[in-house]
């Protein structure tokens, strides 16, 4: 989706990055056309915004327990990707015949100077073969009016902010000049999942108001969720939780500059609507840093050994669930000390979220390049 800039901001050799193994779903973010180098290995900033685009694949893994049959041709059965160059925004065709593993998504990821920070659509392609053989490039043994099974998509990154601001590639929360690498990351992706433009999700979009109806949805925002006046995104300022801390859901059209924005209780739901099987993360509890289900005086020490440290909210030290590991987590101890979870010990987070049936066809392409 397209993410234009305003007053405040606007969400706007092949190298590939390969999640953790034991993960349900492999998000593989290939590099290789990324011709203008915003993802250059020889620079910092390439390498940062490399790990932060690995960061946000991982949150998406450690949520999803799918199983999306793999995209292998043999026989009279070949296909051939299409997507939008990442470098140029150009539609054009893949590799032939390529070979996509079980429960894996291919994101083809660059960056080009462009009216917007991310633009993001999923994959196309054309297809010869039998009738179950394009059924598996289309859905990937999922039903697609209920589901959605993509082989993947591309993610440009705008290469050209105005000169006031600038890129943060850092894990720490960005400054007021600078726009967040990471949450962008994370909105994009979830577009290529699906968010805004499968058909499992115009399925659920009542166009006449535009809410969305999603059962896990409105369960979790009380009533229909409105929408955008493109349907494609949450209506802007539209709110939701993250460990009980209120937030601007991360799939509103809007990020300002200075914010950071991770995936919310309603990001997660909508989703789970579009056919997901998502393992919501457990709620954390505020002052418990070291995650034993308990604020006692063993927090303090978690604090103090991870001091400094940065990430998504709830690592190990981050009693406030801020993200960032510092003096006002020792605070957040000691202003909730003797509560316990509901839940008993929780985890550390993840490391850081139409087809015709004659010989050849192409995905539909609408609303892959929609204004935020």
């Amino acid at each position: 989706m397209r993410h234009t800039r305003s007053a405040f901001l606007i969400l706007a050799t092949c190298f590939t990055l390969i999640s953790p193994t034991m993960a349900s779903i492999d998000i593989v973010f290939d590099y290789c056309y990324d011709a203008n180098n915003f993802f250059d290995l020889g620079s910092a900033d390439g390498l940062a915004a490399r790990a932060r685009m690995q960061e946000a694949g991982s949150y998406f893994e450690s949520i999803f327990a799918d199983d999306l049959a793999a995209i292998i041709p043999s026989g009279p059965n070949h296909w051939t990707p299409s997507f939008y160059d990442p470098s140029t925004g150009v539609w054009q065709d893949g590799t032939y015949d390529m070979t996509v593993p079980a429960d894996t998504i291919i994101i083809y990821i660059g960056g080009r100077d462009m009216s917007a920070l991310g633009s993001s659509a999923r994959g196309g392609y054309s297809v010869s073969g039998t009738l179950t053989w394009k059924e598996t490039v289309k859905s990937r043994g999922e039903n697609p009016i209920t589901d959605f099974g993509p082989w993947g998509g591309s993610i440009s990154f705008d290469t050209a902010l105005n000169s006031s601001y600038s890129w943060n590639f850092s894990t720490d929360a960005p400054g007021f000049y600078e726009y967040d690498f990471l949450s962008v990351a994370i909105h994009e992706i979830a577009h290529v999942l699906g968010f805004g433009s499968a058909d499992s999700w115009d399925n659920l979009v009542n166009t006449s108001n535009n809410t969305f109806l999603g059962t896990e949805s409105v369960a979790e925002y009380g009533e229909p969720v409105p929408l955008d006046s493109i349907n494609a995104h949450w209506a802007v300022g539209t709110m939701s939780e993250l460990n009980g801390i209120a937030q601007e859901a991360a799939m509103d059209p809007n990020i300002a500059n200075g914010q950071r924005k991770f995936f919310t209780n309603l990001d997660n739901a909508a989703l789970d609507d579009l056919g997901w099987d998502v393992v919501y993360p457990p709620t954390l509890l505020v002052g418990d840093a070291n995650r034993d289900g308990v604020v006692s005086a063993g927090d303090y020490g978690s604090v103090q050994a991870n001091f400094g440290h940065t990430g998504l909210p709830g690592i190990l030290g981050d009693a406030n669930l801020d993200g960032v590991v510092s003096a006002g987590d020792y605070a957040s101890v000691q202003a909730n000390f003797g509560h316990t979870s509901s839940i008993g010990i929780i985890p550390e987070p993840a490391t850081f979220l139409v087809m015709t049936l004659g010989s050849a066809a192409v995905l539909r392409k609408r609303r892959l390049y929609a204004k935020i």
